[in-house]
Parts: C-alpha cells; structure tokens; sequence
C-alpha cells in the first residue's frame, strides 16, 4: 500500500449533480482526462462523490462553519484524487471562474445539465456588484428605495434617508450572492466603504461611507427582545406612521420632558382611566380653550379647592345644576354669570343676610334664581329683575345704564307693591315713561340694559318705524315694546348672549291679527342653526320664560326657522300657548319638528 500523497494526481472538471444522498456537499464532477464527454459512455450516476474542502475559519464538524454547499451544476472546480490512480476519491479544492463563451448543453458531458448555467455568455463569472464599470444600485436593485419627504409631526420640515451610493472598484467589493437572490456585500473602495445585506425580497440593510445606516423592511417587521431594552438617541427623532399606532404596556409607563409637551388630534381624543384614581399636577398656569360643548360627569364626591381668586364666566347658554344641598363656598370665591357685567357673589359666611344665602341658590334652570334674598325687601325673582318687589339698590346694582325714569317709576312701585305681588312688570309702571307720539330721538331710548327701541323697530332685520294703529298711540305701542324686552328677550340674551337676531318685532299692519302689530311680539333667529338645532331653543326658551301669551316654532324657510314669542301687555293674556308650523298657515299644538 503506498502512502498519502505518494502518488499525487490532481484533476480539473465540471459539476454535474449535486444531490447528495448523504447530504455531506458532495458533488459528482465530470474530470477532464478521466471521463469521457459522451454521457452514454459514463452517464453522471456513475461519476464518483467528491467530496468539497472547507476553509479553516470553518469548523467542518457538529454544525460548526458554513455549510459546503455553494457549488451548482456547470460550476468548475480543480481537486485531486486522495486515492491517486483508482481516482474514485475525489476531492474538491476550490472552484474556479471563467468567461463562458456558449450556453450549456445538457445531452453531453462537462455542462450543466438542467441548462441553467453559464448565466451570462461572454463576461466575467466574477459577480458583478464586485466588478467595475457596472451600475451597481440598477444591478442590486436598490433604485428607488431611498424615503423622500417623510413629514415631521407638528412641522413643515421633512427628512429624507440617506441616498444608495455605490462607487465600488474591483477587487476591493467582496460580495457573496446565492442561487435566489440574497446578497451581502462588504465595499473596501477607498472613499466609498460601504456594507449592504440584502433578503432577495428587497429587505436590506444598508451603512453608507459616512456611517448611516438605512433599514428597509418590504413587508412586516416584527421584533422581539426576551429581557431588557435601551436605546439612546443624542439627538432626534421622527416617527412617521400612515396607518395606526397601538401601544400596550402592561406595567408602568414612565414620561419625562425637560421641554414642551405639543399634542395634535386630528380628530376625538379618547384618555381612559380605569385603575382607582387619576391626578394631575401642574407647576405652573393651566389654560383650556374648548372650541366646541364640553361635559363633565362625575359619579361620586367632587371636591375643588381654589386657594387663590377664582372667576368662572359663561357667556352663552349655560346650564349648571347642583342636585345636592350640601355645596358650600369657602372663602371670597365669586360664582360670576356675566349679563352686562353683573357678579352674583356668594360669601364665605351664608348667614349674612346682606347677601344671597348660598344655600337657597337654584341654578335648575341655567339662570341664577333665588327662594331667599333679604336686602330688606322681602322675596324677590331673579329670573324678572324688574319684579316690582326689587329694591332701587337692586335695579342700579344688576341694570346700572337703565335710565333713571324707569329707575324711579320702579321705586315708586315697589313702595307702594302689595306683599304678596309676584308679577311681571305690568304696563302702567313702564308706560310713564313715554309719550303718545315718538319723536326721531326715542327711537334711541333703553327699552332695557340691551334693547333700544329701534331694536325692536326701525333696527330689526325686517325695519318698520312705528306708528299709531289698531287703536294705539305709539307710545302705547313702545311701552309693549319694552315689556317684550324686559320679559323676554332680557331672559333669553342671558341665557344665549348674543347668538341670536331679532328678525322682526312691531310691523306696519292695520288688520289687527298679529300681536307684532301691538308691538306684543318679536321673531328671533338663530343663524347658522339647524331647524333641529331652532327647535331645542325653543323647548328650552319655553321652560325659561316665567309668563308669555304665545311660544311659536316656525319651521319655515331654508335656513333652521325661527321663533315666535308673544307678550301680553296692553292687550290680551299671557296664556303661555305652545305651538309649531311648517307652512305659515295651519297651527299644530306643541313644539314639533315635523
């Protein structure tokens, strides 16, 4: 027997098949010299196993290295025979590139024989991400891939990632490519060292020359991390997400900002509790603007401590209803619902009785109220502050610009006011103050703290200047006028402030069947709302009046309609009649929308 190596004979061939039973990265080779071309002669099923050697960064043994398995059919290797002359041990040193210079012919020997490789005829086998003059970001099919105006949240600036530069210079990319498509390249090119790992799909990972890097997932990423994890960022970051964003923590969430907090909902936001308690600290000023209605439901105890001055304003229709009897205000706290500058103040002590008693306070109806009030006049009704039972002090205090013939009519009245009286205005206190016939300079008199008579006249949305008819002077029609401002629409501009016209109130009409032409009605409107919208006002206004002859939703026109409300004053009863129409013409009992 001889030794090892005594007789070493080597040989150059091409791989035929690679299906090793024993899966050890044999391949059968096809040697030049020892077999023939004619596959009939030595089909491929006869060529012996040969078997590949591995580097020493490889381990060979226990699944230690990389796999033997990189070789195809047509790859070209050089070996030799470790059984010399018998050549049935074959084994494999390395495989070796070349320019093909035709495609395979699989019927005979020293080709592929599935006809797939030589890949490409007349150039190099070396891969071409590794050669020169090639576009390498057209050949790895990064074009393209690059993110391009990324918005930033709560900016007008955008990012853009880093662009796919690949300048590389043979021999200094060392690329390795397999059969599918998976790429790895390592760049070396002075200038342009750069690394790519790419899945066939278009994953990839990429470090450019400077040291950024960019990560592109083509379809879901998932990432898990078994224990802890920290990531610091020395300077910003952008988060940019197109579809939605979960976050479930199911411990403690911690946040610090040394800076600002900005946040933007397109839409609603939605913060639930559902632990035992909620809290909220603020070193500095809270400022809230609420563009829209809010509500605020507590189910248990509710305890606010102001330390410092506390005003609340509300200056449209404000409801606030407490249904408990044990609300108490500590301190000089002032309650302030702002007519024309009227505070409502409620002392810290309410036994004074040089105040409201606090704990008589009934906000039921949205409008201050009161069952108890002593500045030694007796009972009085917030809701009408020119009840006759109001003291002087109380009309200056609550109506400061009404003029002073009214404030001396109403004075008089009160001294006078039987002690049980509970009634509106009635016309012979407001009708002293007007002449039989208006002269140009009336039209700019007080009805009330908010009305003049022109409002109500030659101001209206649909003017007419008053005069004499159905049996009234003019100034029995301005006196109707007023009782129409103070009773009602005093009332309801405390409630809605502004938010309403006045469409009409006395009209130039001789045939007396319209309370408009005694001055005893107005229409209001309530721009921009809807007729259901109209119809709600309405429920409500007919709930806030105290007194009035008619209440009529008018559910006309293209807009959201309008309100009719008639007052009683120097003709017929305040009966409180509750209608609705949708033509003008036929009446239906109630307020109805349809």
């Amino acid at each position: 027997m001889k030794n090892l190596g005594e007789d070493f004979i080597w040989f150059f061939g091409v791989v035929e098949d690679r299906a090793d039973p024993l899966e050890l990265g044999r391949v059968r080779v096809r040697c030049y010299g020892w077999h023939t071309e004619d596959k009939r002669e030595i089909p491929t099923e006869d060529l012996p196993w040969a078997q590949p050697m591995q580097p020493i960064t490889s381990g060979a043994m226990g699944d230690i290295g990389r796999s033997p398995t990189g070789l195809v059919e047509g790859s070209w290797v050089i070996g030799f025979f470790a059984d010399g002359v018998e050549a049935q041990r074959p084994i494999i040193m390395g495989s070796i590139a070349g320019i093909p210079t035709e495609v395979a012919n699989p019927t005979k020997g020293f080709n592929d024989p599935n006809g797939i490789y030589p890949s490409r005829i007349g150039e190099p086998d070396v891969n071409r991400l590794a050669r020169s003059g090639i576009d390498h970001i057209v050949e790895s099919g990064l074009q393209g891939e690059a993110a391009t105006d990324v918005p930033i949240a709560l900016s007008s600036t955008k990012w853009s990632s880093p662009p796919y530069e690949n300048n590389a210079v043979y021999p200094f990319n060392h690329v390795y490519e397999t059969e599918s498509g998976h790429i790895q390249e390592y760049d070396d090119t002075p200038e342009n060292e750069r690394s790519l790992d790419m899945h066939r799909s278009g994953t990839h990972q990429y470090i450019d020359n400077d040291g950024n890097r960019v990560s592109k997932v083509k379809k879901n990423n998932y990432e898990i991390i078994a224990d802890d994890n920290s990531v610091y960022i020395s300077g910003n970051c952008n988060v940019t997400i197109d579809g939605n964003y979960n976050l479930m923590i199911k411990g403690d969430m911690n946040l610090q900002v040394d800076g600002d907090i900005n946040v933007l909902a397109g839409k609603e936001l939605d913060v639930n509790q559902t632990g035992s308690g909620a809290r909220f600290k603020f070193g500095g000023n809270l400022d809230q603007t609420i563009v829209g209605t809010r509500a605020t439901t507590v189910n248990g105890e509710s305890d606010e401590t102001i330390n410092g001055k506390s005003d609340i304003t509300y200056n449209g229709p404000n409801h606030v209803r407490f249904n408990d009897d044990k609300h108490q205000w500590i301190g000089k706290d002032t309650y302030s619902r702002h007519d024309e500058g009227i505070d409502y103040s409620c002392p810290a002590d309410p036994s004074r009785t040089s105040d409201i008693d606090c704990d008589d306070v009934d906000f039921a109806t949205g409008a201050l109220s009161a069952t108890s009030f002593t500045r030694g006049i007796g009972d009085v009704n917030f809701n009408n502050p020119f009840h006759p039972k109001n003291s002087r002090a109380l009309l200056e205090a609550i109506y400061p610009n009404v003029t002073p013939s009214i404030i001396e009519v109403a004075t008089a009245t009160i001294l006078d006011a039987p002690e049980e009286t509970e009634t509106e205005v009635n016309t012979q206190f407001i009708c002293n103050s007007f002449q039989a016939t208006l002269s140009d300079s009336d039209y700019s008199t007080l009805l009330s703290p908010n009305y003049t008579l022109a409002s109500l006249s030659t101001q209206a949305l649909f003017p007419h200047k008053i005069t004499a008819q159905n049996g009234l002077t003019e100034g029995q029609i301005a006196c109707n006028l007023q009782l129409l401002a103070i009773n009602v629409l005093e009332p309801i501009r405390g409630l809605y402030g502004t938010s309403f016209t006045v469409n009409s109130g006395f009209r130039q009409r001789k045939n007396g069947r319209s309370d408009h032409e005694y001055g005893q009605a107005v229409d209001i409107q309530f721009p921009g709302f809807t007729r259901a919208q109209t119809l709600e006002v309405a429920k409500e206004i007919k709930e806030l009046l105290p007194s009035y002859k008619q209440l009529i939703f008018e559910n006309l026109g293209n807009a959201g309609g309008w309100i009719h409300i008639a007052y009683a004053g120097s003709r017929g009863t305040n009966d409180k009649i509750i209608l609705s129409t949708n033509d003008g013409r036929s009446y239906r009992s109630g307020l109805l929308l349809a």
